[in-house]
């Protein structure tokens, strides 16, 4: 019996540290995802002799984008849709090229 208790215990920790370990790897994707679109955005910049003023306020901007959580990034697209329909139907309606 105890034998038994002990196997159900050590399958319930693998399968918590197996989650957790999930977890922390949804989290690294963002995060590795920023890296690379900085690192390119960084060497385009030098490499076109732009300003490194707006990137580094794009910059920050993605990495406060990368700490949003899914829900945010649900009602953004909802919305981005709602905007882009009204945008769109109005544009259409009003336009004066036919």
């Amino acid at each position: 019996m105890l034998d038994e208790l002990f196997r159900r215990k050590s399958v319930e920790r693998i399968l918590k540290e197996s989650e957790s370990q999930k977890m922390e790897a949804e989290h690294k994707i963002p995060m590795i995802l920023f890296m690379l679109v900085a690192t390119s955005v960084t060497v385009l910049s030098f490499v076109k002799r732009l300003s490194l003023i707006p990137v580094l306020g794009l910059l920050t901007c993605f990495y406060l984008m990368t700490q949003l959580g899914i829900t945010n990034w649900t009602r953004f697209g909802i919305w981005l849709a709602v905007g882009l329909a009204i945008y769109f139907s109005y544009s259409r309606k009003s336009s004066q090229l036919n």
